[in-house]
């Protein structure tokens, strides 16, 4: 996935006043909280506003929510996810160079690719005015299929009425 850029001003505000590594610790903690058995042997250090996750994903799915999770915390201003591993999937042969997902573009769709079976997400920077209705008649073409964004996002958004500007967020396949 490579360092994934975020808005340092902007998202849950866990870190106000804490040092480098009471920050890590919280990061940590709501990694953990959030995502509970899809990641193993988790670490995380902070840094001048840069998260670097390490550790094991039970998918590619949980790698991804987790360096959002991680990038939508007011003072993170980049995530490194690279040393957070993709677990072996039963069956899945192990991927070639060139299918290893490439680190998305923070504001807007990345070049979607397999590994391990599994295909990247596309990443999306929430603009002002967006709401997951639009962003739904934007990518699938129906508004009515918000539901299908929040869902796949439902570690990072609480409430699909409460969405900012900056905020990244996970597509699923149109």
């Amino acid at each position: 996935m490579g360092i994934l850029d975020f808005i340092r001003d902007a998202g849950k505000d866990l870190l106000h006043g804490r040092a480098n590594q009471e920050a890590a610790e919280a990061i940590q903690r709501e990694l953990e909280n959030e995502l509970g058995n899809d990641l193993a042997h988790l670490q995380v250090s902070f840094e001048d506003g840069r998260a670097t996750l390490r550790g094991e994903a039970r998918s590619l799915t949980a790698k991804e929510k987790a360096v959002l999770l991680a990038g939508n915390i007011r003072g993170v201003a980049q995530v490194d996810g690279d040393g957070l591993t993709v677990a072996a999937q039963a069956g899945a042969a192990p991927p070639k160079p060139a299918e290893k997902a490439t680190a998305p573009k923070p504001t807007g769709p990345s070049a979607e690719k397999a590994t391990r079976g599994e295909a990247a997400s596309t990443f999306y920077t929430i603009q002002a005015g967006d709401t997951l209705s639009k962003i739904a008649q934007r990518h699938f073409g129906d508004a009515n299929r918000y539901d299908e964004i929040f869902e796949a996002n439902r570690e990072v958004i609480k409430d699909p009425d409460l969405i900012y500007p900056g905020q990244q967020i996970r597509l699923p396949k149109a």
